[in-house]
């Protein structure tokens, strides 16, 4: 399964009244984005999926990115690139332990597989992924490719959630579910800078963790 948005902003002329590195930039300007994802999911044994999901994107958003509260492009990341840059954005293996009674169907997605599955369940997630597939998985405000493209709509916008700039890290995370509750916890690593690739490897002074009920 693939996914692809290709994306065009055009802003007039501008003059910020205080200039600096993180107000919009003066001038006519215009940027695009070009990003595609491929995912794969297998089954390996009872309750177990593997998923990958590999990124390609390219381009910039306006100002860098900056100068805006609720930047307009969700696509757009801090890392722009003029050549079309590729990696493997989630990779991770989930575990679903069932404890009986009443199941509920499974929509075959980009990142699960269709069947059906316990409502109580317990449910391992492991590998490198986003935060927002676990948290904030928001069936109206979610995904930037089909509903709205504004940062502040992708996720819950106070969430500084752990992740690179790209939106993703390495994690672990439980989620215990009932039929009238849930409750979720992870553990993720940190980018050893703000909105950088390279990621802390010292895992048990640098952690990002959530939690939902």
């Amino acid at each position: 399964m693939f996914r692809t948005l290709i994306s065009c902003r055009v802003t007039p002329d501008f003059r910020p009244r205080t200039p600096g590195q993180t107000v919009c930039t003066a001038g006519a300007k215009i940027r695009e984005t070009v990003s595609l994802d491929l995912f794969a999911g297998v089954r390996l044994w009872s309750g177990a999926e593997a998923h990958i999901d590999g990124l390609m994107w390219q381009g910039f958003g306006l100002s860098q990115t900056f100068g805006v509260e609720g930047f307009p492009n969700g696509e757009a990341f801090k890392v722009g690139t003029k050549v079309p840059n590729v990696n493997i954005s989630r990779v991770f293996i989930r575990q679903t332990i069932g404890f009986g009674g009443e199941q509920e169907d499974v929509e075959d997605d980009h990142l699960q597989l269709a069947g059906k599955r316990d409502i109580s369940r317990l449910t391992l997630t492991v590998g490198r992924m986003s935060a927002k597939d676990i948290f904030d998985n928001n069936a109206y405000a979610n995904d930037p490719r089909t509903q709205f493209m504004n940062w502040a709509l992708m996720a819950n916008e106070a969430w500084d959630y752990p992740a690179d700039p790209l939106g993703y890290i390495t994690g672990l995370a439980a989620e215990l579910n009932q039929p009238a509750w849930a409750v979720r916890y992870g553990l993720f690593q940190m980018p050893r800078v703000a909105n950088g690739k390279a990621e802390d490897p010292h895992y048990l002074e640098g952690l990002g963790n959530g939690d939902r009920i």
